[in-house]
């Protein structure tokens, strides 16, 4: 079950609905932030899994997690919950008896 969105803080609120993500090539993918479902690293690339017209997409880029956070960091839904992902908790489900940790 995604997150209320009573849970959007003021500077989630002022961000722009649309987000750029490049790497050091001149590849890059728009998206709408609650539209990114997570980000994985893949040796020098970067896997972006979103959704585009209700499907999920997978685009590669070549950039580090490092920058991806750095571009992100404005989004505190996005969260770098492993070495290799950047998850949306925007779009995670919750399962009984899990509870999530948030720290702020």
């Amino acid at each position: 079950m995604p997150f209320d969105s009573c849970e959007l803080t003021p500077s989630i609120l002022s961000a722009p609905p649309d987000l750029t993500l490049s790497g050091t090539t001149n590849e890059t993918v728009t998206l709408k932030v609650p539209d990114l479902l997570y980000i994985e690293a893949v040796g020098n690339y970067v896997k972006v899994c979103h959704l585009r017209n209700e499907e999920v997409r997978n685009d590669m880029l070549r950039a580090t997690m490092k920058q991806m956070e750095e571009t992100l960091q404005g989004y505190p839904m996005i969260v770098r919950c492993h070495n290799t992902f950047l998850v949306n908790l925007a779009q995670t489900a919750t399962s009984p008896g899990v509870r999530h940790h948030r720290h702020g």
